[in-house]
């Protein structure tokens, strides 16, 4: 998935490390970003086994955070669905890919509800919330000519709005976005961060050249949108569940979640655009 802390920008104004983590949090930034960008570059099946190992990681730290057991039925059937939603999607398979997802979401509800199991809610919706941004990364990767460039685009769109939202709420601050959710966030942020991915997206289309650079421009501005309304939603699981950061796997970052927030509701909603512009 996202390795170039794609969302740090907006969890940063949630928890900012101590200043003594922040070297550790460059390096570790860096590493993960060189490696992303030749995985993505690499192709299948590099590719596919990010998102996987990325897929893996979720499904612990979501288990975690809702408050049940990975090693539980629900918690086995989570990862299950996920693992085989990616190894599907990396096969092409696309419509069965979200039929497992469907399926298991929906039995994990049925099941749990007759077994009296109380978070059986919170797993099926982990089985679509991670589940889908895996398939529409594969998905838009394996695009004939356009996957690696539909990639990158997003990935850099989404880390455009986050740090232009944490720039400009910390340097314009103002009022606040959704301060029962997370307090720090601000609407100057807001607006600050779909400039970045708007100016970020022309430029990378600019690049890439023989492409709508307008309609990529505007695409970004939605994309932007749903990257924050990912971050604001994984901030109020979070506080709802009581806790500061998803986990600690990435040292000086947290969680993998803290850093993919705002991807996982991005990145299907684009694959949706980039299939309603095949169509059309």
């Amino acid at each position: 998935m996202s390795l170039t802390a794609a969302s740090d920008g907006m969890a940063q104004q949630e928890s900012k490390g101590a200043p003594d983590s922040v070297g550790l949090r460059i390096l570790s930034g860096a590493f993960l970003a060189a490696l992303a960008v030749l995985l993505i570059w690499g192709g299948t099946p590099y590719f596919e086994l990010m998102v996987a190992l990325f897929a893996f990681a979720m499904t612990w730290e979501w288990a975690i955070l809702t408050g049940y057991s990975y090693e539980s039925l629900p918690g086995f059937a989570v990862s299950a669905a996920t693992l085989t939603a990616v190894l599907l999607a990396g096969l092409d398979e696309l419509v069965w890919a979200l039929v497992v997802v469907a399926v298991v979401g929906g039995l994990i509800l049925l099941i749990g509800g007759l077994m009296g199991f109380r978070k059986s809610g919170w797993a099926a919706l982990g089985a679509v919330y991670l589940a889908l941004p895996c398939i529409a990364l594969i998905w838009l990767r394996h695009e004939a000519d356009v996957g690696l460039f539909l990639v990158v685009w997003l990935m850099v769109v989404v880390w455009a709005t986050d740090v232009g939202a944490y720039a400009a709420g910390r340097t314009i601050g103002g009022p606040r976005l959704a301060p029962s959710i997370s307090p720090n966030k601000t609407w100057a942020g807001l607006i600050g961060g779909l400039s970045c991915a708007a100016l970020f997206g022309a430029f990378i289309a600019w690049i890439e050249g023989d492409v709508p650079i307008g309609v990529l421009t505007a695409t970004a501005v939605v994309v932007g949108i749903f990257a924050q309304v990912g971050d604001l939603l994984e901030s109020k699981v979070k506080r709802h569940f009581d806790v500061k950061d998803s986990g600690n796997l990435i040292p000086g970052h947290g969680g993998v979640l803290d850093r993919v927030d705002g991807l996982l509701i991005a990145a299907p909603v684009f694959a949706i655009f980039v299939a309603v512009g095949q169509r059309g």
